[in-house]
């Protein structure tokens, strides 16, 4: 709500009640005073968490360890009992692939949920949005889905879609456990911010493992006689110079077996270039 700012230059206020009318208005100008600096605290906290996660992103590109410092940061700065994220898998189901969690409350980290869970809640795309429940007990939910939510120890839950090109990678979520909780709107913002930033962090991850892959075959490629499948000369060369080092300093020896096929020519003659080939 709006907050206002009084100041007080009169040293009373002259009105039924008697000097009793100005202490209650100075009293709530300090509320006011308080609401605000509590607002301003929380405003650069949720900018510190969010120009930290955004920095990690820029500076690494292990995603595991993105989404494991993301739940953590979120679970001190919500003070809630668990944060985790979720993937869909092919198979339908939902894995936890990252968790933040109290000690007190059972760990969620590595299971997965079938599709008769919460995939196919997600499914229908008009559900496929950030939302929150506030009280699982009288919430307006699915019965197979509020059962769900009991067997979890869920009490009160925020959900953030993570999509990846429009598609919906996983959900990001903050689950309170011990008692039901009112969602701040800031709250929700800040996941919102959270899940967009971790949808750049699995798309360069993303890109990084392609690059590492085409790396990987690049490298095969240019060891490997295409035609054998055979390490080539240049695979020989780097070896040799290896073991040629790492045995100069045991001080022991290298010995090579040299090997040839005599009058493999004929061999290509008589059943043809493509067989030697295969032979």
């Amino acid at each position: 709500g709006e907050v206002r700012w009084v100041q007080w230059t009169t040293k009373a206020i002259v009105n039924p009640w008697g000097q009793m009318g100005e202490y209650q208005a100075v009293g709530r100008d300090i509320t006011d005073r308080k609401q605000a600096d509590e607002i301003l605290r929380q405003h650069a906290e949720r900018e510190r968490l969010l120009a930290d996660i955004t920095q990690q992103i820029r500076r690494s590109l292990n995603l595991e360890e993105i989404l494991q410092t993301t739940t953590v940061e979120v679970q001190q700065f919500l003070e809630t009992d668990r944060v985790l994220v979720s993937r869909f898998e092919p198979s339908g189901c939902v894995r936890v692939v990252a968790e933040s969690v109290r000690s007190a409350i059972p760990s969620l980290l590595g299971k997965a949920l079938g599709n008769e869970a919460l995939g196919t809640y997600w499914q229908n795309p008009a559900s496929q949005h950030a939302h929150t429940v506030e009280a699982v007990e009288v919430a307006e939910l699915p019965q197979w889905y509020r059962e769900l939510l009991q067997s979890l120890h869920v009490q009160a839950k925020l959900v953030v879609p993570i999509r990846q090109e429009e598609a919906l990678w996983g959900l990001l979520v903050a689950h309170h456990c011990t008692t039901s909780r009112r969602w701040r709107s800031t709250d929700l913002s800040l996941m919102e911010q959270l899940a967009a930033q971790l949808a750049i962090a699995i798309q360069q991850a993303g890109l990084y493992e392609q690059l590492q892959q085409v790396n990987q075959e690049l490298e095969r490629l240019a060891a490997v006689d295409d035609l054998t499948q055979v390490a080539n000369r240049r695979r020989f060369d780097e070896l040799l110079n290896r073991e040629w080092q790492r045995l100069a300093r045991s001080k022991a020896p290298l010995s090579l077996i040299l090997g040839d096929v005599d009058y493999f020519k004929r061999y290509n003659d008589a059943y043809g270039h493509r067989a030697g080939d295969t032979c």
